[in-house]
């Protein structure tokens, strides 16, 4: 009776891990377009990136990473404000 108990651990850290590995491809392909439009405009504002990367959800790690991504791809972050135009963003 014993194993019961470790077993249903061992089983619903396995789901939690293939959860994981859903949501880090759900992210992957968000980063992607992302990325697709970063390249487009050449830029993306700091509202898509929290999007796509919600801190409750994604290690600051992460986001790091995907910003470095942007930068090294020659995309500028920037942080539109209220009424400003798209086309002329305001860098981070």
């Amino acid at each position: 009776m014993a194993t019961k108990p470790g077993s249903s651990t061992e089983t619903t850290e396995a789901r939690d891990e293939a959860v994981e590995g859903v949501m880090l491809d759900i992210q992957s392909a968000a980063v992607k377009k992302l990325i697709a439009r970063g390249k487009e405009r050449g830029f993306v504002t700091v509202d898509e990136v929290n999007s796509v990367l919600p801190s409750e959800q994604v290690s600051s790690e992460m986001i790091e990473d995907t910003l470095a991504m942007l930068s090294e791809s020659g995309i500028t972050v920037v942080e539109a404000e209220e009424g400003e135009d798209s086309d002329s963003p305001k860098p981070v």
